[in-house]
């Protein structure tokens, strides 16, 4: 196992994370192009080992712990390469990089930033009916104005699949 780099070694202990990437078609194509595997299967095994880590999970791909220090983050993703089978993670591996978080509350801004949210008190544009209702029923959530139906003469936003629901205005709040 090769040893932590000694810059690391000066790093404080604290809240590491770890997140990583894979390569879809470097897994997903059949041989000799990929391994023919489904790359979710990838993605369950890394999480898996990093939880056993003592890591937990952000988000999909992105794994934190606390109290660790720098070199034992880069050791746990250094022993990510033992998933099975052995040799599947490097040459379908996209990023995978460890960082440093000094202040875990202050830069969580996900509620902040949701509907509703400190930053997020008004609809930005259409915004389909259930997430606004979905949004009003947090508790904390506030929007203002309230929002109304939009006109009759409505377009669905750009990159909306063109379907008979998505242009019923009916569907939408403004």
């Amino acid at each position: 196992m090769p040893a932590a780099p000694l810059i690391l070694h000066l790093e404080p202990n604290g809240s590491y994370g770890i997140s990583y990437d894979i390569f879809t078609k470097n897994t997903e194509r059949i041989p000799p192009q990929g391994w023919g595997a489904r790359r979710s299967q990838t993605y369950v095994l890394l999480g898996r080992r990093l939880m056993q880590a003592g890591f937990r999970r952000l988000q999909y791909s992105d794994f934190v712990k606390d109290k660790v220090s720098a070199s034992g983050a880069w050791m746990t993703m250094i022993q990510l390469r033992q998933i099975l089978p052995h040799g599947k993670l490097e040459p379908t591996i996209k990023d995978l990089k460890m960082h440093y978080i000094r202040d875990m509350p202050a830069c969580v801004v996900t509620e902040d930033i949701k509907l509703g949210g400190r930053f997020s008190r008004t609809i930005p544009g259409p915004t389909p009916r259930d997430l606004v209702v979905q949004a009003q029923q947090r508790p904390g959530a506030f929007i203002n104005p309230l929002p109304a139906v939009p006109p009759p003469h409505f377009r669905p936003p750009k990159y909306t699949q063109q379907t008979p629901a998505a242009a019923d205005p009916q569907n939408w709040l403004t």
